[in-house]
Parts: structure tokens; C-alpha cells; sequence
């Protein structure tokens, strides 16, 4: 039996499903590489991820996304995933998003990015990030590092710049790649090394953990490795 990966709608424009039509807009239907694309409606927004040829959502998948967010799995599931990341720090703290996705109690602090579109820079889709969930405009320094975080069913590479300045007022924003009713960023604001160090390791990015302090974020190895 062959398996099909297949794209996704929602209200919003997803990396996977991203073509190079200049002319696309969100909340046009995107067309797909086959004639028949197996689609399945939930919550009234037609989701599809890795299914069996009948149509049938693979047993494994449907496990492993029971564990996770309904969206996330569904959109990022699967695939690999370029990602994005800033390292923001400001009189002595560093700018970090709580996203209530992997941590315990709904709490998961980490450095503000997102996913890369199809035909867009890292440079230009981190700034679009930083706009989308914190409402600031950055000005985007060196590559720092690339961090490779593989958690089935999740896998993506991240690659962290430095922010040398930023300009407008911090807000908690929004991820336009989720429906309204699934967003996951709770909170966005700076914290000292002793706030971050106060929460549980798996309640902050790995990054955080590896380094040790704020310092220690700007002599990470350049590669980090996903095992």
C-alpha cells in the first residue's frame, strides 16, 4: 500500500503549501501535484496530512498527532522543515515567546522564528516573524548557529541570527499559519537568565538549556546536532 504526502488548508498560507505563483494571496485554494488530492474536513477546515492510498490516515501518524497540538502535527508532520530563529537580547535579557505546544502546563519559552516560505530569504522570513508574533521590526545581524531538533513527528533546521537593534512595541502577536482557535503563543516579553533558569528544562528550548547562560548562547557550536 503507498502512502501520499499531501498538502494542507486551513485559513492561512502553509510552508508546505507554498508554490512560486507570484499571484497567490492567502485564502486562495492552492492547487495540488495530483489530480485527486485526498482530503479529509475538520472543525469545517479542510486538513490533510500522511495518508494511505484508501484515504485512511496512517495508524502511526494518528498516534504520534494525538500527542501533539491538532494543527501543529498536521501542518509541520512529515516533512522537513526550514526554520528560522532570532537571539534578541536587550540590557541584559533575552526576547523569548511562550508557545503552549510542547512544555508542561502550557509553557514552552523560545527565541521568536518561524518557518521559511517557498522563494523568501532567511533574512526576509525572520523579520516577517518578529513583526507577525512580537509586533517589532529587527534589523538582522550574522548566522549564529544551526540547531536540528528532530521529535517525531516534527523535524526541522534552524538557523539562529543574531538581532542587532529593533524598533515599535512589543505585543503577544499571532502565527497566521494557525486557525484563530489554535493559536499557541500565550505570552512575549524579555526574560533575565534567572527567570529562564527558574524553568523546567523541557519548558524552554534546547538552546537555552545547552548554553548555560546568555553569554554561553553566542559561543554555541555552529552545527548542533539533532541526536
Amino acid at each position: 500500500m503507498s502512502r501520499k504526502s499531501i498538502s494542507i488548508r486551513s485559513k492561512a498560507t502553509f510552508p508546505e503549501a507554498r508554490t512560486p505563483d507570484p499571484t497567490f494571496r492567502f485564502g486562495i485554494e492552492l492547487p495540488f501535484d495530483h489530480p485527486q488530492p485526498l482530503r479529509r474536513k475538520r472543525g469545517g477546515r479542510i486538513m490533510s496530512c500522511l495518508f494511505w492510498s484508501d484515504g485512511y490516515l496512517c495508524p502511526f501518524k494518528k498516534q504520534v498527532l494525538q500527542a501533539l497540538n491538532a494543527d501543529i502535527g498536521t501542518i509541520y508532520g512529515g516533512s522537513v522543515r526550514v526554520r528560522v530563529c532570532g537571539v534578541c537580547v536587550h540590557d541584559g535579557r533575552i526576547l523569548l515567546v511562550n508557545q503552549a505546544l510542547y512544555g508542561p502546563d502550557g509553557v514552552f519559552w523560545s527565541p521568536p522564528g518561524g518557518g521559511v516560505y517557498f522563494g523568501e530569504t532567511a533574512e526576509h522570513a525572520l523579520a516577517r516573524e518578529f513583526r507577525e508574533e512580537t509586533g517589532l521590526d529587527v534589523t538582522i545581524g550574522e548566522l549564529l548557529f544551526v540547531n536540528e531538533h528532530i521529535a517525531e513527528p516534527l523535524h526541522a533546521i534552524e538557523l539562529f541570527f543574531e538581532i542587532k537593534s529593533f524598533a515599535g512595541n512589543l505585543i503577544s502577536g499571532f502565527d497566521p499559519e494557525l486557525a484563530a482557535d489554535g493559536q499557541i503563543i500565550r505570552e512575549v516579553r524579555f526574560l533575565s537568565w534567572e527567570e529562564i533558569a527558574a524553568c523546567k528544562p523541557e519548558q524552554r528550548h534546547r538552546i537555552l538549556n545547552i548554553a548555560g547562560s546568555l553569554e554561553g548562547i553566542f559561543e554555541l557550536n555552529k552545527y548542533i546536532s539533532g541526536n
